[in-house]
């Protein structure tokens, strides 16, 4: 059925919205007749004559009834004069008016029948009128008595209703189709007068809520909430009131007249007028079953949170056993660094984060340049001495979040979380430019790899592989740093071929004086 297309079509508050605005425009179209029909009888109420004419003039009743105006000779029925609006309404000139029977204009007089006498009491009629082009207009015709410079008159004042009673007839149609699809809606739907109480319910809404018609139109929305939930239902929507809030959305249960208790969430749409609250209007839907199924996962997650509670509190117990030997192994014997082991963890959690976040990450790897002459001539005091040194310096240049750990032999490496290329090559030239400045004097200066996360990395062995082949790039010069997207494709390909590291905490140490 087109009813049914129309509605699967549109959303329950686009319909009702509709509904609404349908019922508010034939109301409104309704106020105009009413005030219509009250000039018309305010002037039938008024004194014959020159009272009546003046009653007319009135500003309100021009308003109300317009000028198109024609008077009558009550002996002969013929058109004396006519108004501007008249002349306009009818199209014929006034010299075309004058002289014409009233009763050949209007499609629905009685040809022959007896006209209103000047002393009779006005009176008020439909006619049906023919235009000079042919047109057909529909008018209500207000007849009164005049005297007009000593002769008795009658006034005829129309009113055109045509588009009036189009509008209402095509209204009343369209509030039928929306009416028709509403009733048939899934949802719950009710509206309620501005004090609460239920004005119109769907057929959906009645079959749950248990209530017939008319018991329903004597009990207060309030009525139906919970009491556990009805002070704060209440004050939600008495918060929506105060702040105009046009629509708001709540989940309550109600219960029905079985006594059986049914969540609902529900939208509530405020209507106002000239800040005047016509009422609200609620599209509902029963979630019991949603209800449950959330009440049962909520049951389960705290059950959840209990026992990983009480797994936490056993993995605490554990950490504090286990936090010496964790640090044992975890800890470099020389410089008191992280070791191999625990810069690959790091790493791996690093790298993690920056995935997940989003955030830039960068690799230092440094190697000490001319470190084995320190060892062949000073002895390996002096080059145990000279490592713990840059182990310290390392550790005070580095910012909380990064990490400073010994690589291998006289390799460290530095990871520098929350920093992009441009960053990790600013903090590496830094560190060789101290690292030259510190010792001078054994003529040790250090050769930095640098790598960051890039589209190319693919886990925490690509960042390292990359920083590796940027630190043999560097060591060709010494002294120097190199980041690998500073490389070309045929260098970073040649030197992946040649270099093959294992660094000193996983056996081997290569180091190239």
């Amino acid at each position: 059925m087109v009813v049914d297309k129309i509605a699967e079509r549109m959303d329950p508050n686009t319909l009702l919205e509709r509904l609404l605005r349908l019922e508010e425009k034939i109301e409104e179209l309704k106020r105009e007749n009413a005030l219509l029909r009250q000039a018309q009888q305010a002037q039938a109420a008024s004194k014959k004559g020159e009272e009546t004419a003046a009653a007319a003039s009135r500003p309100e009743a021009v308003a109300a009834a317009g000028t198109i105006r024609l008077s009558v000779d009550p002996a002969t029925g013929q058109i004396v004069d006519a108004s501007p609006a008249a002349v306009r309404f009818f199209g014929y000139g006034v010299e075309a008016l004058r002289g014409r029977h009233i009763a050949d204009l209007d499609l629905l007089s009685q040809k022959g029948a007896p006209l209103p006498t000047p002393g009779e009491a006005a009176s008020l009629f439909r006619a049906r009128y023919r235009l000079a082009q042919g047109e057909v207009r529909d008018a209500d015709v207000f007849i009164y008595p005049i005297v007009r410079e000593g002769q008795p008159l009658l006034q005829y004042t129309i009113f055109d209703v045509t588009e009036r009673e189009s509008d209402i007839r095509t209204l009343r149609r369209n509030e039928r189709r929306f009416r028709q699809i509403v009733e048939q809606a899934a949802d719950l739907i009710y509206r309620t007068d501005p004090s609460g109480y239920i004005t119109y319910i769907n057929p959906a809404a009645l079959r749950l809520f248990g209530y017939s018609l008319e018991e329903l139109r004597r009990v207060h929305f309030s009525e139906l909430i919970h009491p556990d939930y009805r002070a704060e239902i209440l004050a939600f929507y008495a918060r929506q009131v105060s702040s105009r809030t046009p629509s708001t959305y709540c989940e309550f249960p109600i219960i029905t007249q079985p006594g059986k208790v049914v969540w609902i969430g529900q939208s509530v749409q405020l209507f106002t007028r000239d800040d005047r609250i016509l009422g609200f209007q609620a599209i509902a839907r029963d979630i019991s079953e949603r209800k449950q199924a959330e009440k049962l996962i909520t049951d389960h997650v705290a059950r959840l949170h209990r026992h990983n509670r009480r797994l936490h509190e056993r993995l605490q117990k554990l950490e504090r056993i286990n936090i010496d030997l964790g640090g044992m192994a975890m800890t470099d014997y020389l410089t008191g660094l992280r070791n191999y082991r625990a810069f690959r963890d790091r790493l791996n959690h690093a790298f993690q984060h920056a995935r997940n976040t989003r955030t830039p990450l960068s690799l230092l790897i440094i190697d000490l340049d001319h470190f084995k002459r320190v060892n062949d001539t000073r002895g390996h005091a002096a080059g145990d001495a000279l490592l713990n040194t840059l182990g310290s310096l390392l550790q005070t240049r580095a910012r909380s979040t990064d990490v400073v750990a010994r690589y291998g032999g006289e390799e460290f490496a530095v990871i520098l979380p929350f920093t992009d290329q441009s960053g990790a090559i600013a903090q590496a030239e830094r560190l060789r430019a101290i690292i030259e400045h510190t010792f001078s004097n054994d003529g040790v200066t250090a050769s930095i790899g640098v790598a960051s996360l890039s589209e190319t990395v693919h886990s925490p062995e690509d960042l390292i592989r990359q920083a590796d082949i940027a630190l043999y790039a560097a060591k060709q010069q010494r002294n120097a740093v190199r980041h690998y997207t500073q490389l070309t494709p045929e260098t970073q390909q040649n030197i992946l071929q040649i270099v093959t590291r294992q660094p000193a905490a996983e056996g081997t140490n290569v180091s190239e004086e």
